[in-house]
């Protein structure tokens, strides 16, 4: 035998001899586990647990140990290729023991269900009962003998959690169960590796509940892991889970990204924290990572799957032509049961916690998602070729859920459009324009959502929306933004960008005020540059009269982002007129307000705008100073806003220190050098306001030189100057006074002579006397060599005694000569500056010639000379100085001055009286309070300016206590909250929220009784005599301005005053016209103070202003904007003591209100009076409330049958009309309807006959109302459900089988067999297709009927006298219910 023949047998002698090696190794571990024992129950106990749940499935393992179970893994890995076949046939026989004990089960069942007890039992041999089970399943041949049972990998994924990374802390005795544990991680990482090749090459069709449970366990390490080994091997695991080894790619993702969504909506159970805790943001951030890259390594999941085909929409009337375009190519929609990536996002959004940084949280994570998305659909373009792209098919589903019921999805689908908008940038090849569009027209339907986070930033959405429609180039892009913005015959914009801007700058929420701000500044570039809008016409899309009530406006924040928006105008817009005056109005006198960081901004703008084109012309000196923009925007300026600007410079002077002040310096010299250059009438006032200030800070560092020569300049055209030249005059005269010592001796001199001169001569004007005897005065203190003060005041007195004795007493040949008054004028104003400056020279004669001018007294023989208005004022202010330095003749003249405040008397003779008193009220305080019901008297006048004057010298002595508020000057008060004109009626306003509000809370709840009784001139209430002595300040005939008095008072009152004043109300007047000892009698006529006290009663207690609300108490999410800690404490703090209030407001209403309200119908119906009818409207809205307790309450079950008709009867048409209205205007519109708010208005006055019937608006109304609907009465239908609801068990809105809406398209049919249910069961997602949407609406239909009949059952229980009324209202609602 050839050598080469004999060495290949023996090879295969020993290959046989190898194998039956192995296979005996495999014998001999088998034997040793006894498998024989094991009985068949056992076996089936194992297969049906997945039913029953057992764990004890009888099999003896305590001879097992760990050694045993390895040698078997071992002899199952090794075993060869070639005895695998024989290896299961021998494993399908009955089990034998070592004395050949024949057992029930064969080899591979006994051991499936001896490892499954040991994994059952736990403990350190779990790891190795798991390998062993795995080496069994990968040994192949094993599918066709079934050995694959779900409940042994379900216990797999049990035995393999101690490699999830556990957050709770431990005691002692767990400690050491954890080093334990820790001791066969290495064994547990053994198993997690082994299911890599295990997930790779075993298929799980048909075994939902192994690949369910293992896909949980594997999630959970990922997210959680207790090392980066165990991570990465989960990783891989998670992966092999979707390949199409085990079922649809696209429905196996969808099973695992489902598992990932808590993680990534941060919906996980937790323990109430205010924050999202560490170990949350970790498992996100990992779920989103894994999620990221299933997409990225497996982009087919983005695109769906192709179900139906799109065909392009074709129109039946267009012929072919041979010119015509080809059609476009059909479009595949994505089916909606196997789109993973679209399910994804949609179960973050409606999973993500109702709070902020939750929602915020959320929405950047489906931002990122669709970025992601997007690039791999720009890296793959075949595969999304002729495909709707992530984002359209998400852009779809968003819309619908801005149209949700649910608040806090339409919360979340608001921010998540802003974010979306703003990123698109990185998504610039995902969407079209038309979806952007279609996106903007939801979200304009949202502006006037009834939750203020919605509106908010809705309207922040609309304006990027538009911007990012602006930055897409060609004509249909044009055209398609011009149908959005712009309005033409027969064509309303779907945008009013106007409308959106005026109503939501007039929000009654500040955080919508806020992003009105931003909307401006968004669309201000947009309108410049893309629509090419021009300047001249931007007002009629972005007005600056709502930035100018945002600057002013009572919240902090509003006013800081509105002073930004100012500036962004005024960049934007240098040189319009609109612009600068917006600017100077609103950012100038920010440097008054009470908050630092509005001072702060507001010091910014100007050294932004103002000083810094300053100093750039002073280092460059390009042009003439006059022609910059700068220079040119502050031409204007009124004295009010100069002061402003000073204050802004001071404010900026003493923030900055040197930096500011020496280059502002170097630039205001530079100034004043090119204005010696040029004429006076083109100096900039406003650098010499800036450098009055700085003389005023630091005068040592003025350019003094420059200013002399100036005046000097100047000095020829003091008489006849005017206007801006005259300011300027007196800029430069305190700016040399404040630098009188820089000042040298020989122009000391000079200056003084001629200053003296032009007094004596009276050639100045009243304007610059001040100045110049100040001026003259520093001269004479910083030079006493040079100038005395006693030489030029004297000589002063000289020549005013003089002229005054000649216009009192002229000589006989000057007779019949007439008076310069103008001349007159001037000596009066210098003879009260030099009384303020030396009293002593104004002797009594003076003093006496000075009255009678004033009084028009003069007389010449016997003939009386009528002296003009102007001497006349004059005098009163020159009585007025010289009293306040004469405490005995202020108390002489005081009543001089007060009878002169008359009507009759002219009214700049009044007006200089009025200032007079109030500066000796500071002054003398005792001596005036006596007289304050004469000033006050001034708030009545006809006069609008001496309204607006007595108010404003009234509040200063208020504010500053010089005297008290209360008694008289209260009504008096209240009495110009409803003035006709706005610029007083503001004034009083802001006199009330700003200063006696913050200092008196409750200064309108206790004094509200007393405010109506007055009000009405209302004297027959003891204890409630405000109208005595205020008989000119009644309204009694003047409904609509008690009105407007009401709403504001009860604005400013919160929930525990609105409660005290309905007790008051009834108690301290309703009730006594029902018992006491002095009953007051019920009036006969509507128009009498004792009926329209009554009315107003009526109407106070049923308008919705003075109802206690309890709506913030249960706050819907995005209420307030921010969730912080300290908020949610505040919540729940107002929830307690909302609910305490609730309870005590009910028992209030059944024990002292409505008794009264009850007892006064019994007495009004025997009388039938003409109250009777608004005294029922009134019980009716009391008790409106309370309609679920109306018998409990009113403890008269016909009463309470009646009240319960009224209410029903009164809202069923104005829901239909209302409806109706709101139908067509939202289809004229495309807007979306909102939720109404209960309540009625405060409309409820009678009003004589002849008298307005159209009641003035509020500032910001309670109500939402879309923007371009047309006037009527506000009525807010419930917004359009876009998809059915489901039961969902365990959902986040409640227990167990609550009911909540879902908004999410079906994603993927019921599990079929062989197939796993990817959402699990119960949670199925469901469609709404069109036949479902129509059978909803049947549903609907259905729903109304059935409230029809229950109204039916409700109206039937009403009075015997309105059934038959009722029948035949219930008829025609039904036949109207029918139609809709």
């Amino acid at each position: 035998m050839p050598r080469g023949a004999r060495t290949a047998s023996q090879q295969s002698l020993a290959t046989i001899t190898e194998e039956t090696r192995d296979q005996c190794r495999v014998d001999v571990a088998l034997e040793a586990l006894k498998l024989e024992e094991v009985d068949a129950a056992a076996h089936r106990k194992v297969c049906e647990a997945h039913c029953t749940y057992i764990t004890d499935f009888e099999v003896e393992t305590e001879h097992v140990t760990v050694a045993m179970l390895d040698e078997l893994k071992e002899a199952l890995v090794e075993l060869p290729a070639g005895s695998r076949s024989a290896f299961w046939e021998k494993m399908n026989d009955l089990a034998t023991g070592a004395n050949s004990a024949m057992g029930t089960l064969p080899v591979h069942k006994a051991l499936t269900a001896m490892l499954a007890q040991i994994l059952c039992d736990g403990g350190d041999r779990a790891p190795a009962a798991a390998l062993c089970y795995i080496a069994l399943l990968t040994t192949e041949g094993a599918e066709p003998y079934g050995v694959f049972v779900a409940v042994v990998v379900r216990e797999i994924a049990k035995a393999l959690e101690p490699l999830i990374h556990k957050r709770k802390v431990r005691d002692v005795e767990e400690d050491e169960e954890m080093m334990s544990s820790q001791a066969d991680a290495g064994c547990l990482q053994e198993v997690l590796t082994a299911l890599e090749g295990f997930t790779a090459k075993i298929s799980f069709r048909g075994q939902e509940l192994a690949y369910g449970a293992l896909v949980d366990l594997l999630t959970d390490i990922v997210l959680a892991p207790v090392d980066e080994a165990a991570g990465k091997s989960a990783t891989v695991c998670l992966f092999n889970m979707m390949l199409e080894l085990h079922g649809e790619e696209h429905v196996l993702a969808s099973q695992v990204l489902k598992a990932m969504v808590p993680a990534l909506a941060l919906a996980e159970k937790d323990s109430g924290n205010t924050s999202i805790a560490k170990h949350a943001m970790t498992r996100h951030a990992r779920a989103f990572a894994f999620s990221t890259k299933v997409f990225r390594e497996r982009p087919v999941l983005l695109a769906g799957q192709e179900e139906e085909v799109l065909a392009p929409p074709t129109n039946a009337t267009d012929e072919p032509s041979a010119s015509s375009m080809p059609p476009p190519p059909p479009l595949t929609i994505p089916r909606d049961d196997s789109d993973p990536a679209l399910a994804l996002l949609q179960h973050i959004c409606v999973r993500t916690p109702e709070r902020a940084e939750w929602r915020q949280v959320g929405a950047d994570t489906v931002v990122k998602m669709m970025v992601e998305a997007a690039t791999t659909e720009q890296i793959n373009p075949d595969l999304f070729k002729d495909r709707l792209g992530l984002f359209d098919r998400f852009t779809n589903f968003l819309e619908q859920l801005l149209r949700c019921d649910r608040v806090g999805f339409r919360v979340l689908a608001a921010e998540l459009s802003l974010s979306i908008l703003e990123q698109r940038h990185l998504l610039s090849e995902a969407g079209d324009p038309a979806s952007v569009a279609k996106m903007v027209k939801a979200l304009v339907g949202r502006c006037s959502d009834a939750v203020p986070s919605v509106r908010s930033k809705a309207l922040l959405g609309v304006a990027v929306a538009l911007n990012c429609l602006g930055k897409s180039e060609g004509e249909a892009t044009t055209t398609l933004l011009e149908s959005l913005i712009l309005s033409s015959p027969g064509h309303h914009p779907t945008v009013p960008i106007a409308g959106l801007l005026r109503s939501r700058g007039a929000d009654e929420k500040p955080v919508v005020r806020r992003s009105a701000c931003g909307f401006f500044e968004k669309l201000l570039p947009f309108l410049l540059q893309r629509m090419k809008v021009p300047p001249a016409q931007l007002v009629l899309y972005l007005s600056p009269d709502v930035l100018y009530s945002l600057a002013t406006d009572e919240s902090v924040m509003v006013r800081k982002a509105a002073l930004g928006t100012v500036g962004l105008y005024l960049e934007a817009c240098p040189s319009l007129p609109e612009a600068r005056a917006c600017w100077t109005n609103n950012v100038l006198p920010a440097v008054i307000d009470v908050e630092v960081g509005v001072v702060e901004k507001a010091i910014d703008a100007v050294q932004d705008k103002v000083i810094a084109p300053v100093v750039a012309w002073s280092k460059g000196q390009d042009g003439p100073f006059h022609e910059t923009l700068v220079a040119e925007m502050l031409s204007g300026l009124s004295c009010e806003s100069l002061e402003y600007l000073q204050r802004n410079v001071r404010a900026g002077w003493k923030r900055n220190g040197s930096s500011f002040a020496k280059p502002l310096l170097s630039a205001l010299g530079a100034v004043v050098k090119w204005c010696l250059t040029v004429p006076p009438a083109q100096w900039p006032m406003f650098v010499f306001s800036i450098l009055e200030e700085v003389a005023a800070v630091q005068a040592e560092a003025l350019p003094m030189d420059g200013l002399v020569k100036a005046w000097k300049q100047l000095e020829g055209v003091v008489e006849n100057a005017s206007g801006h030249v005259l300011v300027v005059i007196t800029k430069i005269l305190r700016c040399i006074g404040h630098g009188a010592a820089r000042v040298t001796p020989a122009d000391a001199k000079s200056m003084g002579g001629r200053l003296l001169t032009a007094l004596s001569s009276f050639r100045a004007g009243t304007a610059v006397i001040k100045d110049m005897m100040s001026l003259l005065a520093a001269l004479a203190t910083a030079h006493p060599t040079k100038v005395t003060a006693e030489s030029w005041t004297f000589a002063l007195f000289q020549t005013i005694q003089g002229s005054l004795t000649n216009y009192c007493s002229p000589p006989e040949d000057a007779a019949g000569v007439a008076p310069d008054e103008v001349l007159l004028e001037r000596q009066l104003f210098t003879f009260g500056e030099l009384a303020l400056l030396s009293a002593k020279r104004a002797t009594p004669g003076m003093v006496m010639m000075v009255q009678t001018i004033a009084t028009n007294t003069v007389y010449r023989g016997n003939d009386k000379v009528t002296t003009s208005v102007g001497p006349r004022s004059m005098a009163f202010v020159a009585l007025g100085k010289c009293a306040l330095r004469s405490e005995a003749l202020a108390k002489k003249l005081l009543e001089l001055f007060v009878l002169h405040l008359h009507e009759k008397e002219n009214f700049v003779v009044r007006n200089n009286v009025l200032l007079v008193l109030s500066d000796l009220a500071i002054h003398y305080t005792a001596m005036v309070d006596r007289f304050v019901p004469h000033l006050s008297d001034c708030i009545r006048d006809p006069n609008e300016l001496l309204r607006k004057q007595s108010l404003m010298a009234l509040s200063s002595l208020v504010a500053e206590d010089f005297i008290k508020f209360k008694g008289s000057i209260l009504l008096r008060f209240v009495y110009a909250l409803s003035d006709p004109r706005p610029p007083v009626r503001q004034f009083i306003e802001a006199v009330f929220i700003r200063i006696l509000h913050q200092r008196h809370s409750t200064i309108f709840a206790q004094s509200f009784v007393d405010i109506i009784c007055g009000l009405n001139g209302w004297t027959s209430l003891a204890g409630y005599q405000a109208a005595a002595g205020n008989a000119a300040f009644s309204l009694a005939g003047h409904p609509h301005r008690r009105e407007m008095i009401y709403k504001f008072m009860c604005k400013l009152l919160n929930n525990e005053q609105k409660f005290t004043v309905m007790g008051q109300v009834v108690t301290n007047i309703l009730s006594a016209f029902v018992d006491g000892e002095d009953v007051i009698p019920i009036p006969d006529r509507l128009e009498s103070p004792t009926g329209q006290v009554l009315l107003d009663c009526f109407a106070l207690l049923s308008c919705k202003e003075l109802k206690v609300s309890f709506a913030k108490s249960a706050a819907e999410p995005g209420e307030g904007g921010d969730d912080n800690p300290a908020a949610e404490v505040a919540a729940a703090l107002e929830r307690t003591k909302t609910n305490v209030l609730s309870a005590i407001l009910k028992r209030n209403m059944g024990e002292n209100v409505v008794p009264i309200l009850v007892q006064l119908k019994g007495k009004l119906e025997k009388l039938r009076s003409p109250f009777l009818k608004p005294l029922r409207t009134c019980l009716r809205e009391v008790l409106r409330d309370f309609r679920d307790d109306l018998k409990g309450i009113l403890r008269d079950d016909t009463l309470a049958s009646e009240i319960d008709y009224d209410i029903a009867q009164q809202e069923q048409p104005e829901v239909e009309k209302a409806q109706g209205r709101r139908s067509l205007a939202l289809a004229q519109a495309g807007l979306t309807p909102m939720t109404r708010t209960s309540g009625g208005s405060l409309g409820g006055f009678s009003r004589p006959s002849g008298s307005a019937s159209n009641l003035p608006r509020a500032r910001r109304s309670t109500s939402c109302t879309p923007v371009g609907l047309p006037p009527g009465p506000l009525v807010h239908c419930t917004p359009i459900p876009v998809a059915t609801e489901l039961t969902t068990p365990g959902s986040q809105a409640g227990q167990a089988g609550q009911r909540r809406p879902s908004v999410i398209p079906e994603r993927l049919a019921p599990a079929v067999a062989g197939t796993p249910a990817p959402w699990g069961s119960g949670r199925q997602l469901v469609r709404m297709t069109t036949d479902e949407s129509q059978g909803s609406a049947r549903g609907r239909s259905r729903s109304r009927q059935s409230r029809s009949a229950q109204k039916e059952n409700t109206q039937s229980q009403g009075p015997p006298a309105k059934k038959a009324k009722t029948a035949s209202t219930l008829k025609r609602n039904q036949s109207i219910t029918a139609s809709q």
